[in-house]
């Protein structure tokens, strides 16, 4: 998964339950596609944050509550990082840990399947997550 629905679905758990925004926690630059690979990754997150701020901030407290939640959202693939480079624990077993979240098809040759499925799965946690908080005032 890209970062961008990482981030939108950590601040939408995190903005669905704002009293517990650390709900929203549940690689290289040596040669040219290295530098591009970070650029990629770096356009990613920053329109994922953007997309989050622009979505659910509309004071400071819910600024910072989806701030959190964006952190919690990306923090796993920033820890895989960590594991690709050194592959010890911690990060071995965080590893582990988020590959069971993930799906084990790749799509890498049906990049249409693969990104409806991500942009159907980030458009349901932010429904749900205004859902959530208009049916249950948090």
């Amino acid at each position: 998964m890209i970062l961008t629905p990482h981030a939108i679905i950590g601040a939408a758990v995190s903005n669905a339950f704002p009293g517990y925004p650390i709900l929203g926690f549940a690689s290289f630059v040596n040669n040219f596609k290295a530098l591009y690979q970070l650029l990629m990754i770096c356009l990613d997150f920053f329109f994922g944050l953007f997309l989050a701020v622009l979505i659910f901030s509309r004071d400071w407290n819910t600024l910072i509550i989806t701030l959190l939640g964006v952190a919690g959202g990306v923090l796993p693939d920033f820890l895989r990082f960590f594991y690709y480079k050194y592959k010890k624990e911690p990060f071995v077993s965080l590893a582990k840990f988020h590959d069971i979240f993930e799906s084990k098809n790749c799509l890498d040759h049906k990049p249409i399947i693969g990104s409806i499925i991500q942009i159907t799965t980030t458009v349901v946690f932010v429904l749900l997550s205004f859902y959530i908080k208009s049916r249950f005032a948090l």
